[in-house]
């Protein structure tokens, strides 16, 4: 469920164009209360960002989880000089608010960079931050980046923040196999963290306190929950209104949509991706669906979907091309034959 304040209902139909800013809330609540997917016409826009609260509810056992609001940002500023090593010197300086100890990114809102971003170690009063070299987050290194590019600097979910997030409070124990648990994707398999009864999140088969555990955008985490008790998890922000850039890497990754919208192969621009009529050697996609991960794959053989091929579930025969296979909230897997930095187009209009 999202809650979005501030727009109305108006008109109806279906439109395939962008999404402006208010339909965006009437697809949202669409989506909430009937579980339908796509844009809505509307007739009016508004012109403040969209505020307000994704609430998803967790089943007893694994639930993935997107994360497509982003917080707002400690600083909206310009670069005051062209990138040219790992200090970006920014034209507004650090809030003194900000945390040297926290993890943060800078997003480019502007110009032919829009969508890059960069990790980010921030000092507060500084009016540069230095890019963390290296960092998974990263899709550029922003070198040419010219002055006066519009960016922003926000902090990054953390694990802490996916914990204090879910209510009732997530299940606490010494014991693994007793707690609930959240698992992220690093380097090719899934990793899990829980919460002991001091309440400290540890790695499993660690000790150090990994609280601060970011989650990077586009990617998502899945949630064990051992109970059965009703639980939900309520994220706040607004939505992302500049590019999305996501560097797909060879191999396996974890996705999630940048915008709280639900995403098909087509929509994700898989029909311009690897097919094979082999899965084995496709470019595939596994949404999340019933405790376990869907395969689906594409087969350039088979041009029912679309020129290229057709987006098939394995041991399917009914073309998936336009099918929502992603929801707006949920996380999935991707696997790709080869590197491919894409820049998603944001699907609201300014």
């Amino acid at each position: 469920m999202v809650w979005l304040p501030y727009c109305r209902f108006i008109g109806g139909g279906i439109k395939k164009s962008k999404l402006t800013k208010a339909n965006i809330f009437q697809s949202f609540a669409l989506v909430a209360t009937l579980g339908l997917a796509g844009s809505l016409f509307a007739q009016t826009t508004v012109s403040t960002p969209i505020v307000g609260f994704q609430k998803t509810s967790l089943a007893q056992g694994y639930n993935s989880l997107g994360f497509p609001l982003v917080s707002a940002p400690i600083l909206s500023t310009t670069t005051a000089a062209s990138v040219s090593g790992s200090s970006i010197s920014l034209n507004s300086p650090v809030p003194n608010t900000a945390s040297s100890n926290s993890a943060y990114y800078l997003e480019v809102t502007s110009g032919l960079r829009e969508g890059e971003r960069v990790d980010v170690t921030v000092t507060p009063g500084s009016s540069a931050v230095v890019i963390v070299t290296g960092a998974a987050n990263n899709t550029s290194n922003l070198v040419g980046l010219s002055s006066g590019t519009s960016v922003v600097i926000r902090k990054h979910i953390t694990l802490a923040d996916v914990g204090n997030a879910v209510s009732p409070a997530l299940t606490k124990n010494d014991d693994p196999s007793l707690a609930d648990r959240v698992y992220v994707f690093a380097g090719g398999v899934f990793v899990y963290y829980y919460q002991g009864s001091d309440g400290v999140w540890v790695e499993n088969g660690g000790l150090d306190d990994i609280s601060g555990l970011q989650i990077n955008p586009g990617s998502g985490v899945l949630i064990y929950k051992a109970g059965s008790s009703p639980t939900s998890i309520t994220m706040t922000g607004s939505v992302r209104l500049n590019k999305f850039a996501r560097n797909y890497t060879s191999g396996y990754q974890a996705y999630a949509p940048a915008y709280p919208l639900a995403y098909s192969p087509a929509s994700m621009g898989g029909n311009d991706w690897s097919g094979n009529i082999d899965p084995q050697n496709s470019d595939k996609i596994f949404p999340f669906s019933g405790g376990t991960f869907i395969q689906y794959y594409l087969d350039p053989t088979d041009t029912t979907g679309s020129a290229k091929g057709t987006w098939l579930e394995v041991g399917g025969l009914d073309p998936q091309n336009s099918v929502n296979l992603v929801s707006f909230d949920r996380a999935a897997l991707v696997y790709r034959k080869n590197s491919d930095p894409v820049v998603e187009t944001y699907p609201v209009q300014q």
